[in-house]
């Protein structure tokens, strides 16, 4: 069913595939699972194996998005990709999320904020991570392999590798696998491992 789907969504014009995931938004039956992974398929840069989208995930510049394989976005989150945001394989979104690949200027004080311009910053979600339900991850973040984000947590700043992180900001709260050093970026994103 799925090649049957994805061959006529092909042929489909864009805003026609976009109408089509807004009808089926709401819905959380399998089949509509798979109608959205068709729709991903057809609008976004890259797509792996096994991706689940959950009921109202709002998706917004979807040629901006890669999907790495095993990743699930659970219910009324929302992925803004004018940046660029990539998500890696074995990823889990909980429900409430956002991701925000832009952020607002206001250096023009004759327009108002929201007519000032906007800058792209990309988002990067490495591979095995668990986002808690209602974490915001901001513009020009890497969350980097092996990573847990507690719930309700504001990720403005790239999170290292092997971490568990809670709280606003977040702060390093254990190492998600106790044998492996922990691995902390710096500002210029090189990295450094501590034991």
């Amino acid at each position: 069913m799925v090649k049957l789907v994805s061959l006529i969504l092909k042929v489909l014009p864009r805003a026609v595939v976009i109408f089509i995931y807004d009808m089926v938004k709401p819905y959380s039956h399998k089949l509509f699972y798979g109608i959205r992974y068709c729709v991903l398929k057809r609008l976004c840069m890259r797509v792996g194996q096994k991706v689940i989208i959950g009921a109202n995930v709002t998706i917004k510049h979807w040629d901006n998005i890669v999907f790495g394989s095993g990743v699930s976005v659970h219910e009324n989150s929302y992925i803004e990709g004018f940046g660029h945001v990539e998500i890696g394989d074995n990823v889990s979104i909980a429900h409430n999320c956002s991701i925000i690949s832009f952020t607002h200027t206001w250096a023009d004080r004759n327009l108002p904020i929201r007519l000032n311009p906007c800058i792209k910053q990309p988002v990067h979600l490495h591979n095995n991570i668990w986002i808690g339900c209602d974490v915001r991850v901001l513009g020009n973040v890497t969350i980097y392999n092996d990573v847990i984000v507690g719930a309700g947590t504001v990720v403005a700043k790239s999170l290292a590798a092997n971490g568990v992180y809670i709280g606003n900001p977040p702060r390093f709260h254990k190492p998600v696998y106790a044998d492996d050093a922990i691995t902390i970026p710096l500002q210029n994103h090189q990295l450094i491992n501590i034991n």
